[in-house]
């Protein structure tokens, strides 16, 4: 930006503050200057935030239109003014780069009839809108509700709202009344003032029923243990635990909850028989709960369905958490201590996390203490979240429990997972230490049913940052039947990535076992966006245990240290699909009863494969087809609409592995130190220093194992016995190369192919 535009804008944000508007008028002659945004400020908005009554009035109408911006900086002194009106409201912006839309500001000031009056007007998106709904929950603890673009906004006692001043004066009142009668019974037995810093002092079980029981008392500090009967309605005070214990004996604490509550343990001491959706803490929060620890242990959790429910209720299920059912607030340094059985079934669709169902606030540094178990049956679970919603954040989270979940039940598919079943959200720097597991046990079935489980999450649709999984993941299907395709999937991460993955961890064994397939990574499952910066230390291992009775059926197996299958998918968020700048160190172990597709890498790839490198020991049988890489199992293109789209590579790799690859007396199999098979892809700029323990049915080469219309150039390699070639097949439809060509150099030591791979690396960057 140059000084004199730099200036102008300046000028401009002070006739704002000023509300200038000749001024204003004399820097927004033209339409590129009305649709700038000074960060997530719309000149509308600003004006609203400063009160602009002179501007507002000549060009409210003109602004309200604008729907595409141009974005500058946004000044800090912007942000710090916000801050002071949002209140509350200001946990919705705090890890977002959204706009801040006028409506919303509107919303935030409190301005009801403005809002209700402009709304059909003004533009807006969906995110607005609910964005707008939660404003009136968190700051003003009112509902909004948005319907056929228009605003309904209940009516309430709170702040300086003029449309319904004068109408909510005698609800105001009675509410005075009460809340006087109330404190004139409990005064008498409090010491303290009610005040944040005089607070009423809590002692003995009268005084916190009476605490828990009334909304009246607004800050308050617990002096001993005690024990309540629970059940109890809305809170919004503030209570001080003092690191004391407080017992429920009934099935929850609130309600819903809105205010804060610091440095307490809640034991909760009653099992559970649920035909709706349960909490032990609050089914909401727009508060904030800070070092609170639930207790819940030696329990029992029985899930049911209410009579006479419809279809649509029944599939979205039963769910129980110990904490939330929505989370709109803040919990920090929160806890949780669980030894619990659960007990559902098919037809009930049951699901547990330890501290939310749906979260769209903030979760930091929460975690499930190591003392802690879940054995399950039929019942889906997250260790922490079911869902973690666009808007929210887990940081520095844990979950260090044993997660079991074991089914017999025809049509159940097990999903067990270390963190969240689903996030389409930020996770950053979690980590999972407990044991995952998904278990159906042998029995005859009539469907296709899966088994799966993960470190973190089930299906990722958001972002995933510096994970760490050390628990072992086991994902096993014994089901047995002449008519049925079982299957299991295993992820040290996630079974399904369709955005990003980054800068995280696996060190935990990944382990699945199935009578037909299976698709495991040491990272992810399936990857249909990016992994990049990602590392495999697990061993992974899958075996295909052939209990199938119908032999004509042809099963598949998919294994890689990183992901299993690496595809395209049109509909996943990531516009990039691609495994960058990974490694994996694991040992990888895989036997399959038909065919099986095994790389260092990558099992089975349609897309890329980057700047990787693979260290890890590979060990593969198929019996009547096994293809095996030290890179990619196989290399091909992907397709989109049904039609041939771009040409998958694997490009600026490292190989440096053991591969000993087998197959049955009637079988066939390739190997290749990059891939073991390319169709239509490419295998280029990558170094190989292999090892090859081979029967004799193998055809391999130092390269590729078998070509097929694909590409092989390029790339550097070491010597190996009894393999001559860098391609050690070529099919009949051909490709570039064909044997040892001069686009494939032979390297004469481990130092020069080193020296050659940072070489390429250079060079091509």
């Amino acid at each position: 930006m140059i000084d004199k535009e730099r200036e102008n804008y300046e000028r401009l944000l002070k006739a704002i503050i000023d509300d200038n508007i000749e001024e204003f008028s004399s820097l927004v002659k033209s339409t590129a200057t009305k649709s700038i945004r000074f960060g997530r400020f719309p000149l509308l908005s600003l004006l609203y935030l400063y009160g602009s009554k002179r501007i507002l009035k000549v060009y409210e109408k003109e602004l309200c239109r604008i729907q595409i911006f141009t974005l500058l900086p946004e000044d800090y002194g912007i942000y710090l003014r916000f801050k002071e009106k949002a209140g509350k409201a200001l946990r919705l912006y705090t890890f977002s780069k959204n706009l801040i839309t006028p409506l919303e500001m509107l919303a935030i000031l409190g301005e009801d009839y403005h809002l209700s009056k402009s709304f059909s007007d003004f533009y807006k998106t969906e995110e607005s809108s609910e964005r707008i709904e939660k404003i009136y929950r968190l700051k003003w603890q009112r509902k909004a509700e948005i319907m056929d673009n228009q605003i309904t906004i209940a009516r309430g006692p709170l702040g300086k709202q003029r449309a319904v001043v004068i109408s909510s004066i005698s609800s105001v009142a009675l509410c005075v009344a009460i809340l006087a009668l109330v404190l004139a019974l409990i005064l008498p037995t409090l010491v303290g003032g009610n005040s944040q810093t005089d607070p009423f002092l809590i002692k003995g079980n009268n005084q916190a029923e009476s605490l828990f029981a009334n909304d009246a008392i607004k800050f308050s500090s617990l002096q001993t243990d005690a024990t309540v009967k629970g059940n109890y309605g809305n809170f919004s005070g503030e209570i001080e635990g003092n690191g004391k214990t407080v017992v429920v004996e009934g099935n929850y604490l609130f309600t819903e909850f809105s205010g804060v509550i610091k440095n307490i343990t809640l034991v909760f001491t009653k099992d559970q028989s649920i035909k709706e959706n349960s909490a032990l803490f609050a089914k909401t929060n727009t508060g904030e709960l800070d070092n609170v620890t639930i207790k819940f242990v030696d329990k029992k959790v029985s899930y049911a369905h209410k009579e006479g429910i419809s279809d649509e209720e029944r599939s979205e299920g039963v769910k129980f958490i110990p904490f939330l059912l929505e989370n709109i607030g803040v919990l920090k340094n929160c806890n949780l201590e669980i030894s619990a059985t659960l007990e559902g079934e098919s037809s009930t669709n049951g699901y547990f996390a330890g501290f939310v169902s749906v979260n769209k606030g903030l979760l930091e540094n929460c975690k499930i203490l190591p003392s802690s178990s879940v054995q399950a049956s039929c019942v889906d679970m997250g260790g922490l979240c079911i869902t973690n919603d666009q808007q929210g954040v887990l940081k520095n989270c844990e979950n260090n429990a044993s997660l079991t979940q074991k089914s017999n039940s025809t049509g159940w598919n097990p999903n067990t997972a270390g963190i969240v079943v689903t996030n389409d959200g930020l996770l950053e720097n979690c980590k999972n230490s407990g044991d995952i597991t998904s278990i159906i046990e042998e029995t005859s079935g009539e469907s296709a049913l899966e088994s799966i489980a993960t470190g973190c999450v089930i299906n990722n649709n958001g972002e995933i940052t510096g994970f760490v999984n050390e628990g072992k993941i086991t994902s096993e299907n014994s089901l047995l039947g002449d008519s049925i395709t079982p299957s299991a999937y295993a992820g040290g991460i996630a079974l399904s990535n369709k955005n990003l993955i980054t800068k995280s961890e696996n060190k935990g064994k990944v382990y699945a076992k199935s009578p037909f397939f299976a698709i495991v990574g040491g990272i992810s499952a399936i990857n249909f966006g990016i992994i990049y910066e990602d590392i495999n230390r697990g061993e992974v291992e899958v075996f295909e245990n052939g209990n199938i009775t119908v032999e004509t059926q042809t099963s598949t197996i998919y294994v890689g240290g990183i992901c299993g299958r690496n595809s395209y998918d049109s509909e996943a968020k990531s516009e990039l699909y691609f495994v960058g700048k990974c490694e994996n160190h694991g040992e990888i172990k895989a036997y399959g009863r038909s065919n099986a597709w095994v790389g260092g890498l990558v099992g089975y790839s349609e897309t890329y494969t980057q700047e990787s490198k693979n260290f890890g020991k590979i060990t593969a049988y198929g019996g009547k087809e096994v293809v095996a890489g030290g890179l990619v199992g196989g290399q091909t293109f992907f397709t989109q609409n049904g039609f041939y789209q771009k040409a998958g590579f694997v490009s600026l790799c490292f190989s440096n592995c053991a591969l000993e690859v087998s197959t049955s007396e009637n079988g066939t199999a390739f190997a290749g130190g990059g891939a073991g098979f390319v169709y239509a892809g490419a295998v280029v700029y990558s170094v190989f220093a292999n090892t090859f323990t081979l029967d004799e049915k193998v055809n391999a080469g130092v390269v590729v194992g078998l070509l097929n219309g694909g590409t092989v150039q390029d790339d550097f390699f070491l010597n190996v016995e009894g393999i001559e070639n860098a391609v050690g097949k070529v099919a009949s439809t051909g490709g570039m190369i064909e044997g040892n060509s001069d686009g494939c150099t032979l390297a004469t030591s481990m130092e020069e192919l080193e020296s050659k791979y940072n070489e390429l690396l250079k060079e091509i960057k």
